[in-house]
């Protein structure tokens, strides 16, 4: 209820009872504010006094309403006074004399007990106290009936005699009653009228009439000047009081939503995510900054900080992942058990692995009476090559993966794949790191392993030494002439002995382990290596694991759909098709897809080219979810951020393999302290966008096997932008550890320079207080930290603000020598004390490489 309906219920002003609410704390400003509970009821109960004890209470007047009379005669004499009727309002109403016609209503009926009328709570009483007789019939005594509502009852007041001095309302006419009833409207139009010149009043809008009298045109409304059209008012006092007064409304917040269970889709962006539980994106980045995440409305989030934000702001919500088209794909297309009778033998994936340079290509090259290894940058393979060959007791696929320590990635892709792995170690050399990384893959793999023990033919071999640290390595490995469940074949590259048991070895296994597949079924397998090459486009080398791909195909990989285009063997020969356990190089791929991707055979591009970009859109919100994007105002900011140094790199290779392998190996390289950074790994030539980005995130451009375009050497140049280009991986890794190198934080070394001996002490009121010493050992520098020690302990830890030699200003002051110092923030050396100077220097440090857990 507003103020102004209030105090016009309890017949006080508005103002009045606005005091009061605001006196017990409602938060109101003007008369137009709503009071709501408990602060209506306690203001009802500041202005309604309790009846006294012992007398009735007297009945107000709003109690005493009757339905409207059926018919009644109404008369008012004009008055004899000369001095105008006054109203609590200032005006006179006038009855006309002509009869209005009453509704029919039943008797008036009034309490005689009422000896004083009290006060009205819906409006002020506009006559003379009332009677206490009840109105008579035949006699019609002036009565005036005032609505305290407009619900339509009728309450009837009688005026008694007018004192003396004041204003009679009317003149009675021969002992008649004159009877006025004020219609609703009317009874408006009185209350609104004064209401208005009251807050006119407080406002200084206007200031009230005098009291006049005004007659009433007939068809005229109480409160209407004459001359204005209806409804029309003189001074505007509700608008300029609500727009002087009215404080402003902010919006009421949304309902709350705990009670609604929401379903969110994950992964969801927080835009969305806020349009679905009714909050303001602001607030749900200001708490995932708080929990160390800052984001953007476009970021994705993941189920784990979904209901976390839920939580946060009590949302009730259900996390429901939604299946893909893609999984929707593969559960329509469950594969069914092939049958026995579609099942044939397939020839054994042999993958070889172990360490760099023993021989691992030429073992193969041996194998397959080709020359591979010369093709290679310093003898060590670069590329992950896949052969089939035709071995006396049938085919064999091998997988020749790189050598170098650092390709551990796609050691780990190889052994995946393949069915059987073999070791190779040169038996002049031994056990070597890499070489326990092979077998650690292997056997994670689950596959069978053969360890060749490799150069045979040369002096300082010694298979005996070799079998004993492999089998010390590796319980598992102990060799089966040992008694051990593991075959050695002692090979040579270089004169080929050995070589056909390694094979009858293989084919032997391959029974054992009764390799077969459905060559009937649509095609399926693995990526081995993708790269863009010029003239063809993005080319693959795939591994089909079962069924048969035929050239025309559609295949997805990865994020990479098309349909094949043309289709090689091993040996660069076209082939139209190709069965399972077959290594194949194919064209016609949208993008490169990643080493290691799983392809599928597809009967509609359409379906396969959804689920590609379905693919690219989950890589997409990942990437986002899992960091920032990059901005000029944070990428120039210090290197040093909570003890993390960092090199931002920018990398560019020949082939996809490779991208994954350098950044394995950078990140093998990388410490607690300091790491590297690689902001972008890409397939190609260095083009100008990567020497921009370069510029704009303060990166390192570096180039494997690729070259760099002509622009993007003008542009590197112009903007002073590193570029190095590499053939080997080992130089990568070196000149990497040396930038790291370069910023580790140095050792700080402290060395004593001198100690100088308080003799006297010189209070000066504007600079404190000046110590007189004498160096005694080394010497004092102006640049020097100084320890004061006093009884042998450290007192106080500062710097020199002054050092003077007699009057001048002196750098340093050499043993034996006088001086005058003054120690920063320290006044209180005293005579005997000791000045220690001495320095702290910082020592280069170099890189220690990562412990390796097992």
């Amino acid at each position: 209820m507003r103020i102004y309906e209030l105090a016009k219920e309890l017949g006080k002003e508005p103002a009045e009872v606005r005091i009061v609410a605001q006196e017990i704390g409602a938060p109101i400003k003007t008369n137009f504010n709503v009071l709501e509970e408990p602060f209506l009821s306690q203001v009802r109960d500041r202005f309604v006094k309790p009846a006294p004890a012992g007398k009735a209470a007297a009945t107000p007047i709003s109690e005493l309403a009757i339905p409207a009379p059926a018919k009644a005669e109404a008369k008012v004499e004009a008055p004899k006074a000369a001095g105008p009727a006054a109203s609590p309002f200032g005006l006179v109403y006038r009855a006309p004399k002509a009869e209005t016609p009453m509704r029919p209503a039943m008797k008036p009926a009034v309490r005689e007990d009422v000896k004083e009328e009290p006060k009205k709570p819906a409006a002020k009483v506009m006559a003379a106290p009332a009677v206490s007789k009840p109105v008579p019939h035949a006699p019609k005594p002036a009565v005036k009936l005032v609505r305290p509502d407009t619900k339509g009852d009728v309450v009837i007041t009688k005026s008694g005699p007018t004192p003396e001095g004041a204003h009679p309302v009317a003149e009675l006419e021969a002992e008649d009653t004159a009877v006025r009833i004020l219609r609703p409207t009317e009874v408006q139009q009185y209350e609104k009228a004064a209401e208005e010149e009251a807050r006119a009043k407080k406002l200084g809008l206007n200031k009230p009439p005098p009291p006049t009298t005004i007659a009433r045109r007939p068809g005229q409304r109480p409160g209407q000047r004459p001359g204005m059209r209806p409804g029309s008012r003189s001074t505007s006092i509700r608008v300029l009081e609500e727009t002087i007064g009215r404080p402003k409304q902010t919006p009421a917040p949304p309902p709350p939503a705990a009670d609604r269970q929401i379903e969110v889709p994950v992964p969801i962006s927080v835009k969305d995510f806020c349009a679905l539980i009714g909050i303001k994106a602001n607030l749900v980045q200001k708490k995932l900054l708080e929990h160390g995440k800052l984001v953007t409305i476009n970021h994705a989030l993941d189920a784990d900080d979904a209901e976390l934000m839920a939580i946060e702001f009590n949302r009730n919500v259900l996390v429901k992942k939604v299946k893909s088209q893609e999984e929707k794909h593969f559960e329509d297309i469950a594969e069914a058990p092939d049958k026995a009778e579609d099942l044939v033998p397939r020839p054994p994936i042999v993958t070889i692995m172990g360490h760099v340079d023993h021989g691992k290509t030429s073992l193969l090259d041996r194998i397959r009476s080709a020359n591979v290894a010369a093709g290679e940058s310093g003898g060590i393979t670069q590329h992950i090559g896949a052969y089939k060959v035709a071995a006396p007791h049938g085919a064999v696929v091998f997988l020749d993966t790189p050598g170098h320590e650092a390709f551990t990635a796609m050691r780990a892709r190889g052994a995946n794949v393949t069915d059987v792995v073999v070791i190779v170690v040169a038996a002049d050399d031994g056990m070597m790191p890499q070489t326990e990384e092979a077998v650690d893959h292997a056997k994670a793999a689950g596959a069978t392993i053969i360890v060749a023990l490799n150069k045979m033919d040369k002096k300082g071999a010694n298979p005996q030494k070799v079998m004993q640290q492999v089998s010390s390595y590796d319980n598992a490995l102990t060799p089966e002439e040992w008694g051990g469940k593991t075959y050695y074949a002692k090979v040579s590259a270089i004169t080929g002995d050995g070589v056909p048991d390694l094979l009858e070895r293989l084919a032997l296994e391959t029974q054992i382990l009764e390799l077969k597949a459905n060559p009937r079924r649509p095609a399926s397998g693995a990526v081995l290596e993708a790269r863009m090459t010029e003239g063809k486009g993005v080319t693959a080398t795939l591994l089909v694991q079962n069924g048969t791909l035929k050239k025309g195909d559609v295949i997805l990989a990865g994020r990479a759909y098309g349909r094949v285009r043309n289709m090689y063997d091993d040996h660069g020969v076209p082939i139209d098709e190709a069965p399972p356990a077959t290594p194949i190089m194919v064209t016609g791929l949208s993008v490169v897809p990643d080493a290691g991707d799983k392809f599928h055979t597809f009967n509609d591009v359409t379906k396969a080219r959804s689920i590609a970009e379905e693919r690219e859109h989950k890589i997409r919100e990942t990437a986002i979810l899992g960091r920032s994007h990059i901005k000029m105002e944070n990428l120039f900011q210090s290197i040093e951020a909570g003890k993390l140094r960092e090199v931002r790199i920018i990398l560019k290779t020949d082939v996809k393999g490779s991208v994954e392998v350098l950044k394995k190996s950078l990140e093998d390289i990388s410490t607690d302290e300091v790491r590297l950074r690689i902001i972008h790994a890409g397939v190609g030539t260095i083009n100008e966008s990567d020497v921009v980005l370069a510029d704009a995130s303060d990166a390192i451009v570096l180039g494997f096997h690729v070259p760099a375009e002509e622009r993007a050497r003008v542009v590197a140049t112009e903007k002073g932008v590193q570029i190095k280009l590499y053939e080997v991986i080992y130089h990568i890794v070196e000149e990497m550890k040396l930038a790291l190198e370069g910023l580790l934080e140095p050792t700080k070394v402290e060395s004593v320079v001198g100690h100088a001996s308080v003799k006297q002490i010189f209070k000066i009121s504007r600079s404190g207080n000046i110590c007189g010493c004498v160096v005694t050992d080394g010497k004092l520098e102006r640049s020097s930290l100084v320890r004061v020690r006093r009884g042998g302990e450290v007192i106080h830890d500062g710097k020199l603000e002054s050092l003077k030699r007699f009057k001048d200003d002196v750098k340093e002051v050499a043993e034996g020598f006088e001086c005058g110092l003054r120690v920063a923030n320290f006044d209180t050396v005293q005579t005997g004390d000791v000045v220690e100077a001495y320095k702290i220097e910082e020592v280069a440090r170099k890189l220690e490489r990562k412990a390796e857990v097992r």
